[in-house]
């Protein structure tokens, strides 16, 4: 997670149990929460994501989510993803963003922020992307598909095994046996059988060009920690 930001003088962070907006819901159907700490709440169209916030879908249930670079994460049913890390410079169109999926399926297509400055997570893997748009399948196991769709991933297991994946090939992850090493991702392929199946359940949602929080315009820099209004 992370813990701090080097910012000029004279700029005062947020309170570290503030609600860091780093992005907002586009598209809602039927029942999705947003969870921090013991406190849960219904999302609906256009609710603020925070930092440090799982959202959770449930079943026949998908959410869309814009953060404040314009990256697109779409999340289908039976789903739960952590919005790790985000920081974001928009006057420097930097920073870095993780997001930690346990279960579920997603699409994700980068924004404005570097994509070299991008991780996801899963149980059985590290992905990192250049391009992209990207689709993770991970299942109740935890044995994780990555399908690149444009742009390039590279997915690395739990021991630092790593495998670059083009656009219109997969990998996958298994889980490790217990007393075993993790396996090595598997040779890029096109996608598995059902995969596309999987993603038929994750929605599309249009990538903006700008977005707008509490905050003000995309003229922030956000974190975990906290905003800074961007001069």
């Amino acid at each position: 997670m992370f813990v701090g930001i080097l910012i000029a003088s004279g700029v005062a962070l947020a309170p570290a149990n503030a609600e860091i907006p780093i992005g907002k819901a586009v598209n809602i159907v039927d029942e999705v929460s947003a969870k921090s700490g013991a406190e849960k709440r219904a999302m609906s169209m256009n609710a603020q994501i925070n930092a440090q916030e799982v959202i959770e879908t449930g079943q026949g249930s998908f959410a869309g989510i814009v953060f404040n670079d314009t990256s697109t994460l779409s999340i289908g049913e039976n789903a739960s993803v952590l919005m790790d890390e985000f920081v974001y410079d928009a006057n420097a169109s930097t920073g870095s963003m993780v997001v930690t999926m346990a279960v579920g399926a997603a699409r994700f297509v980068s924004g404005q922020m570097p994509s070299s400055a991008i991780k996801l997570r899963a149980p059985t893997a590290t992905i990192g992307i250049r391009g992209t748009v990207i689709e993770i399948s991970i299942a109740a196991n935890g044995a994780t598909t990555v399908n690149v769709v444009e742009g390039v991933a590279v997915v690395t297991n739990a021991a630092g095994v790593s495998v670059t994946v083009p656009a219109g090939m997969s990998t996958t992850l298994s889980p490790a046996v217990p007393g075993s090493p993790p396996p090595a991702p598997t040779t890029p392929a096109p996608p598995p059988a059902g995969f596309q199946g999987v993603m038929q359940t994750v929605p599309n949602i249009a990538q903006p060009t700008a977005i707008t929080t509490s905050t003000g315009s995309i003229g922030t820099i956000t974190s975990a920690q906290g905003v800074v209004t961007a001069t």
